[in-house]
């Protein structure tokens, strides 16, 4: 992901870092409501498109809890988040919220880690809260649940991702159409329809559950960055803010929201701008989602038939290259060169390609033709000889 080429930032999203020197000297992790209803106030004359806050706001934190609520009352624009699969009620969306509020101005925060072993198939996957990660890697974007499947009952009611959410409201207000559920029970955004993921998929084997999609990265933060302090001392300007997403979230450390991507390590805020960025530049820019080789119900024959034409090309090679050496492993080395190029071609495009199966098989071909040739070779002049 990282041999990418380089991507402008996306102009649509400005994310708002609540630091560590923000912590300290607003008093401590959490923020308080006080200091939410400041920063909200000092943004909303600007005109956003949305905010989203990126905090768990279910319990009072000191004063201003009343104006907070009422922020949220009086701008449909503002959003926050809950958790589902949480039994834990400080996940939960603030209680203060109607139903429709529950629904319409909540997304849900949890995040999939993968957690890859050479002994079992990947799993669902572990959606994860802004709470401290225990390994895995960030690579696929939920964009909604079905509650009944989520193994713990939860208050977060909404069925959809704060970073879904925030789309869809972007969209909505730039008259993008169609916005609808497909008869295939696919979302369509404009000209973009978004595909689950299948059971199987690549490397993954056995998916279920989320709504979700590969997230595809931008090569570059995915929006413009401001601190709290600048916000608050209103030096946020106006062309800095208008008809854009704004996400508000802790990059401190005393937070423990970040996560491991193949970027390396990311606030959460960051990889729900991610998420963000990749809906909108898929609808408005045609920028590529990650797709795979063509599939037939749980079968992976164009992964299969990809893996076969290198085989076979490789077969080749060494049946008419196998008596001059030098040749036939300059041959295969540009092959497995071949095969990383076209890979790495394909992934700046959106499409991802297995990598390491074809590069076994092309040293795992070339040595069997080998020993497969000169096992022939040995029998024929045996047979001569007697």
């Amino acid at each position: 992901m990282r041999l990418r080429p380089a991507e402008a930032i996306d102009a649509r999203i400005l994310v708002v870092e609540v630091t560590q020197t923000d912590v300290n000297q607003q008093g401590g992790y959490p923020l308080t409501d006080a200091t939410l209803v400041n920063t909200i106030a000092a943004l909303e004359p600007h005109k956003p498109v949305a905010i989203g806050l990126d905090m768990h706001r279910f319990q009072s934190r000191g004063d201003g809890r009343k104006r907070l609520i009422t922020q949220f009352q009086q701008n449909s624009k503002l959003l926050t988040v809950c958790a589902f699969d949480q039994d834990d009620q400080n996940y939960a969306a603030p209680p203060e919220f109607t139903a429709d509020q529950q629904l319409e101005q909540v997304g849900f925060s949890n995040l999939i880690r993968d957690r890859f072993s050479p002994w079992q198939p990947s799993q669902r996957s572990d959606l994860q809260t802004a709470v401290q990660p225990e390994g895995g890697t960030v690579r696929r974007h939920p964009l909604s649940y079905d509650p009944n499947v989520a193994p713990l009952r939860s208050a977060c009611a909404t069925p959809y991702s704060l970073s879904f959410q925030l789309a869809y409201r972007f969209l909505r207000n730039a008259r993008v159409q169609p916005l609808q559920v497909t008869s295939e029970q696919q979302w369509q955004f404009g000209s973009v329809g978004l595909r689950p993921l299948p059971t199987r998929f690549v490397s993954y084997q056995a998916l279920d559950g989320t709504d979700q999609i590969m997230l595809n990265y931008r090569a570059a933060p995915p929006g413009q960055v401001v601190s709290l302090r600048q916000v608050l001392a209103g030096q946020v300007t106006a062309d800095m803010v208008r008809d854009r997403i704004v996400l508000i979230g802790y990059t401190a450390g005393v937070a423990r929201d970040s996560f491991d991507t193949p970027y390396g390590e990311m606030a959460g805020v960051w990889v729900h701008a991610h998420m963000v960025s990749q809906l909108l530049s898929a609808v408005f820019e045609q920028r590529s989602l990650i797709w795979g080789l063509p599939q037939w119900r749980n079968l992976q024959g164009g992964d299969a038939i990809w893996i076969f034409g290198i085989s076979l090309i490789t077969g080749v090679l060494v049946k008419r290259l196998r008596s001059r050496p030098l040749w036939l492993g300059f041959a295969i080395a540009m092959v497995a060169i071949a095969v990383y190029q076209i890979c790495l071609i394909g992934l700046s495009q959106g499409g991802w390609l297995p990598l390491i199966p074809a590069l076994f098989a092309v040293f795992l071909t070339a040595i069997g033709m080998l020993i497969h040739l000169e096992l022939r070779r040995r029998s024929f002049r045996l047979s001569n000889c007697q």
